[in-house]
């Protein structure tokens, strides 16, 4: 017997793309300013302002997580013990019955930390953010191909999804 009745959970993709590309960018060329100004110029006022932007450029794909999502919602995914809803954004709710999935595969990646504030002290060395968002289901429904990435925004709703996603996987072996 299931714990949990249902989840609901928003249906990302990705956004902001090019911004982030760019900023990955910026940050190596950061990495080649700093490593240039510590390493070819004497000490004074135009090595300094050489550390501080290498160190701005290195840290901006870091920083911009912290402003700009990079993932969007769409709509939203319902997981329940007989059935998937889903519901994107101008199009009519979908219901499938998980009985009668030809395939079905899941990825569970990770939860978005609590707060960005103790992602930042978890993975300070990294200078990652988990956004939650790298989850994904795929099932095939009547020859049609379904795959939906999904945001989990804590370890409840990890729990859960797990649950329920191992639930639908025992009774397609069946």
């Amino acid at each position: 017997m299931n714990k949990y009745k249902e989840v609901i959970l928003p249906i990302v993709e990705e956004a902001n793309s090019k911004i982030f590309n760019f900023a990955a960018v910026l940050s190596v060329m950061g990495i080649a300013v700093l490593a240039s100004s510590v390493g070819f110029l004497e000490v004074s006022t135009l090595r300094t302002i050489g550390v501080i932007t290498g160190l701005g450029l290195m840290v901006l794909p870091f920083a911009l997580r912290f402003v700009i999502d990079k993932h969007k919602k769409i709509g939203v995914i319902r997981f329940s013990d007989q059935e998937i809803l889903t519901k994107l954004n101008g199009d009519e709710p979908r219901i499938f019955d998980v009985t009668k999935f030809e395939k079905f595969e899941f990825t569970i990646v990770d939860f978005e930390g609590e707060t960005k504030a103790i992602d930042l002290v978890r993975s300070s060395r990294t200078m990652n953010v988990r956004s939650g968002a790298e989850n994904q289901i795929f099932w095939i429904f009547d020859n049609e191909e379904h795959l939906h990435q999904f945001k989990l925004s804590s370890e409840l709703h990890k729990r859960q999804v797990v649950q329920f996603l191992k639930s639908i996987q025992n009774q397609m072996k069946k």
